[in-house]
């Protein structure tokens, strides 16, 4: 060992020149880390564009499920709708198939007179004599009659306002 200098050995070594070989691969090294560096900057930029991608896929699948919570929203309130109107519905029926019964028995208990003296009385409420007999369009005689058969079932009231008689129809 130099006692000058101990790094003697390797100044040499740095300042001798260098072999063929060793240049080709210093070369080939600094080539390949140029290359590795392009293509990691290459898949960094691929690695961005792929995020961006699925960025936008992703707020598209979040429009896409806001969608369809929207569209279950709807369903159920149509649904809930349909229930609602399925009961309503089914009063409805059982409203028309006791009015059909009432009719029924309507039809099968009055005379074709008495039915438009009710029709006519449970439409405006009370009239006299004369107003039944221009609104039923029957005469004075029939309507006279019908109100006595009605009066015996005790479904017609009669009260008397000075000269006049006021017919009311209390109901089935």
């Amino acid at each position: 060992m130099d006692p000058i200098n101990p790094f003697r050995k390797e100044i040499e070594f740095l300042l001798k020149p260098k072999d063929p070989e060793v240049e080709r691969l210093e070369t080939e090294n600094e080539e390949l880390k140029t290359q590795l560096e392009q293509l990691q900057s290459q898949f960094e930029e691929r690695i961005e564009k792929y995020k961006r991608v699925l960025r936008e896929k992703d707020s598209k699948l979040s429009e896409k499920v806001r969608e369809i919570i929207e569209l279950e929203k709807t369903v159920k309130e149509l649904s809930h709708e349909i229930e609602r109107i399925k009961e309503e519905n089914e009063k409805l029926r059982t409203r028309v198939f006791t009015l059909e019964k009432r009719i029924a028995y309507y039809e099968a208990k009055f005379t074709k007179s008495e039915r438009r003296i009710i029709e006519t009385l449970s439409h405006i409420g009370e009239a006299n004599i004369t107003r039944l007999v221009k609104l039923t369009g029957l005469s004075r005689t029939s309507v006279w009659s019908a109100l006595k058969q009605l009066g015996e079932r005790d479904l017609i009231h009669i009260e008397k306002r000075g000269r006049h008689r006021v017919i009311y129809y209390k109901g089935l």
